[in-house]
C-alpha cells in the first residue's frame, strides 16, 4: 500500500460515513501501519479443525485429503486448490521425483511456470526434514527423515527467495538445476 492509500484509508478508519463498517483482512497485520491497526478491532480467524476440513475436502471430491490439507499447512480452500489445479498436478510429479529419489527428474521443467512449484515443494520438504530433526514431527506431510537440520533450515530459507525469483526473465532449466544441486545430502 502507498502511503497516499495508507493515509486516505486512515482518514476514513477516523471519520467513517455513517453507519459503515470496514473489515480488514491481513494475513500479516504487524505490516500494517501501527496508526492503521491502533483503529482496528483484531478479531483471530483460526484454521478450522482438520477433521471437518479434511471432510469437507472430502467432500468436494478430493483424493487424500489430509495429505493436501497437510501441504497446504491446514487451509482448505488452498488444498482443494492444490488438489484439483494444474499447480497441483505439478506438485505431484515433483512430489514423485522426490520419493524416488531421482534429482535428475526433479531439475527437467518445461517451462517458467513450473519452477514456483518446485520451490515451492522443495521448501516445504527442506522445512520438513529440519521440523524432523529438530520436533521428531512434520508439518507439510513430507517425509520425517531427520537430517542436519542447520543445512535443510538454510535450503529452505534459499527456496523461500528463490520463490521470489521464479517470475523473472531466467532460463527455467538452469535455475531449476540449481535449485536442485543446492539441495543438501542426505
Amino acid at each position: 500500500m502507498t502511503v497516499q492509500a495508507a493515509n486516505a484509508l486512515l482518514k476514513s478508519l477516523e471519520e467513517p460515513p455513517p453507519g459503515a463498517v470496514f473489515l480488514l483482512v491481513s494475513h500479516r497485520p504487524a505490516r500494517l501501519l501501527p496508526t492503521i491497526r491502533s483503529r482496528c478491532v483484531p478479531v483471530p480467524v483460526p484454521l478450522p479443525e482438520p477433521k471437518a476440513a479434511a471432510a469437507w475436502l472430502a467432500a468436494q471430491g478430493v483424493k487424500s485429503p489430509e495429505r493436501w490439507l497437510a501441504f497446504a499447512g491446514g487451509a482448505p480452500l488452498r488444498a482443494l486448490d492444490y488438489a484439483t489445479g494444474e499447480r497441483g498436478r505439478a506438485f505431484e510429479r515433483i512430489l514423485r521425483a522426490i520419493a524416488a529419489g531421482d534429482r535428475g527428474a526433479l531439475g527437467e521443467v518445461k517451462g517458467r511456470e513450473e519452477l514456483e512449484p518446485l520451490a515451492e515443494v522443495l521448501q516445504k520438504m527442506a522445512l520438513d526434514r529440519a521440523f524432523a530433526a529438530l520436533a521428531g514431527r512434520t508439518r507439510y506431510g513430507g517425509s520425517a527423515v531427520a537430517g542436519d537440520a542447520r543445512a535443510w533450515l538454510a535450503y529452505a530459507r534459499e527456496m523461500g527467495r528463490n520463490r521470489l525469483l521464479t517470475g523473472h526473465p531466467l532460463n527455467p532449466k538452469l535455475f531449476a538445476a540449481e535449485m536442485v544441486a543446492g539441495m543438501p545430502k542426505d
